[in-house]
């Protein structure tokens, strides 16, 4: 598998974050922030994706890698050739949690609904291969991921293997730090189970970006989250998980839920600038040092010996020098103090 086909944002530090309401005044609005948080990849998810494409376009002339979600009922009618052209983006994800009854239009999945979300994400996967952009899967199981990747090979769907990525949801069970492994597969640290099934059955791990995840306010203190959340990010720059295994090339980024959501909506809990409960997290990671992943840090030049001043304009060193030659001139009546 050769990542290298798969592009990356400048400067890349695998941070990210699952934005919120896609307009570009929203974006004016956090545009500054997302840069004081050297936040590399954004999700973007809307029903509209002439809007995501707006935002994406802006996103990436600032060197921010757009992730794009048209938002789509499974059983609908969505063009997702049309779709990743409009998205402004080189990573769609063709539909989201197929389990959930809230992803099918009427509130209701039919009876059937593994074998039509299956056929429905394939063919949406074709499309947006088409458009020349990366088609995303997004399972909520290595079960689930199985089912799929073994029906792509049996009927020659396999081909979209080389440009799909793996979009996961991962969020630790309540109190529980990254490297908690209470949810199993579904915690921060489970896409390792979903790359031990594409390693069956592909061969190799395509790139896996997880496009939700974090803490609700609910889980430990503001202390506890802004020290995880640090942890999760600086896996980044130091190449090491919590766990202390390497971190793996084909993890590209983790994008917590959500940047913003207001008091009234049903994910406030997540939001990282209008919970007040998250202050603490936002300035943790807003302090953290720019990086870029697989390159080490700019090492300080080394200290010469003579950097002690003894005067505005002068070294030690230099001072000792300059002595040597007003004495050889007949000038033998000056000191020198040591510092």
């Amino acid at each position: 598998m050769n990542y290298n086909d798969f592009p990356r944002p400048v400067y890349d530090n695998g941070l990210g974050i699952h934005f919120g309401d896609v307009t570009l005044p929203m974006l004016d609005k956090y545009l500054p922030l997302l840069k004081a948080l050297h936040l590399k990849w954004i999700v973007l998810c809307d029903g509209d994706p002439v809007r995501i494409g707006k935002v994406a376009s802006v996103l990436s002339a600032e060197g921010i890698m757009p992730i794009a979600r048209p938002d789509s009922k499974i059983n609908g009618n969505r063009d997702f050739r049309a779709a990743a052209q409009q998205c402004n983006s080189p990573y769609v994800i063709v539909f989201n949690e197929f389990g959930d009854e809230r992803e099918w239009r009427g509130g209701r999945r039919p009876d059937n609904w593994k074998e039509i979300a299956r056929d429905k994400w394939i063919g949406g996967a074709h499309a947006v291969r088409s458009a020349g952009c990366h088609p995303g899967l997004q399972v909520m199981s290595p079960d689930e991921l199985g089912d799929m990747l073994a029906w792509m090979k049996l009927h020659g769907d396999d081909v979209l293997w080389p440009d799909m990525f793996i979009a996961l949801h991962q969020y630790s069970a309540l109190g529980c730090p990254p490297d908690c492994t209470k949810h199993g597969d579904y915690d921060v640290l489970g896409f390792q189970g979903y790359a031990d099934v594409c390693l069956k059955w592909m061969g190799y791990v395509p790139p896996i970006i997880v496009t939700e995840g974090g803490y609700t306010d609910g889980q430990g203190t503001s202390q506890d989250r802004a020290r995880w959340m640090v942890q999760i990010f600086d896996s980044f720059r130091t190449g090491v998980l919590p766990t202390g295994q390497p971190l793996p090339d084909y993890l590209f980024a983790f994008c917590p839920w959500i940047l913003f959501s207001v008091p009234i909506a049903m994910w406030y809990g997540f939001s990282w600038t209008q919970n007040e409960n998250h202050t603490l997290m936002l300035e943790a990671v807003k302090n953290m040092p720019e990086f870029e992943r697989g390159k080490s840090m700019p090492v300080p030049p080394p200290i010469e010996e003579d950097w002690r001043i003894i005067s505005p304009w002068g070294t030690q060193h230099r001072a000792v020098q300059d002595l040597e030659i007003l004495k050889a001139l007949g000038f033998d009546d000056y000191g020198a103090e040591e510092r």
